[in-house]
């Protein structure tokens, strides 16, 4: 590889540096949508607890039944979010490293 090409590769590495430096929002996102996360489970916590404090009677009840339908809507939540956050994890940790890395690796052949 000539000078010109291992310079150019330099380049769009710092140009890779310089957005993943802009990118760490994501990590801001992430601990946010974790503790959303918390929130929701912590909800869920709460109605499972209520819901298996019912008398047997209570929980056959519409009530009882509507606390059941909320608490799975409530597990689906935080299914979808603990995905969601996984997701962005995998995609800030290693995207740049998956492309910077094979970048150094050229420009010093």
């Amino acid at each position: 590889m000539n000078n010109q090409r291992r310079k150019d590769i330099k380049a769009v590495i710092t140009k890779l540096e310089n957005f993943k430096a802009k990118f760490e929002v994501i990590a801001d996102w992430i601990e946010d949508l974790s503790d959303l996360r918390n929130e929701i489970a912590e909800i869920q916590q709460d109605e499972s607890d209520s819901f298996e404090n019912m008398p047997e009677s209570l929980q056959q009840s519409e009530r009882g039944q509507q606390s059941e339908e909320c608490i799975g809507y409530l597990e689906d939540a935080y299914s979808e979010l603990d995905t969601f956050v996984e997701s962005l994890q995998a995609i800030h940790d290693e995207t740049f490293d998956a492309v910077t890395d094979p970048l150094n690796n050229a420009s010093q052949d």
